[in-house]
């Protein structure tokens, strides 16, 4: 996906998935992860996510933040490309915060957060603008 690159991980996922499988699978491509809290209550705690990646791949770097806001500020001030990957409701949070409406997702309930992604593609655009965006295009 990145050829010889790593990526700086921006990573939040429910609490009902299979977290060591997904944290497996990601870090092979981490050179750091950033785990921010999200306003889901069925996501996994930050500091789970980071004991299983701590019990992966112990040399990887992994900081939790108090909020998506402060994981794309310290993602970008990283050289690295940046994944933001994880459930769909954190997902749906970070579209959301791109676009300048955290105050109206945080009045929506949980299956409209949900709704805010509808299909990969927005993924895409969203890993694509936000390295446009770190890199000033």
């Amino acid at each position: 996906m990145f050829g010889d690159q790593r990526a700086t991980l921006v990573l939040a996922v429910l609490s009902d998935k299979d977290l060591r499988c997904i944290c497996e699978a990601l870090a092979p491509i981490a050179s750091s992860v950033l785990l921010p809290k999200i306003r889901s209550e069925r996501a996994a705690a930050p500091e789970e996510l980071a004991n299983v990646l701590a019990n992966i791949a112990p040399p990887l770097s992994c900081s939790i933040t108090p909020s998506v806001d402060e994981a794309l500020t310290l993602a970008r001030a990283k050289p690295n490309l940046i994944l933001i990957t994880g459930s769909l409701h954190f997902a749906g949070e970070v579209l959301a915060h791109l676009r300048g409406r955290t105050r109206r997702l945080r009045r929506m309930r949980t299956d409209q957060r949900h709704a805010e992604v509808t299909n990969l593609g927005q993924l895409s655009a969203l890993y694509l603008r936000v390295n446009q965006s770190r890199s000033g295009k």
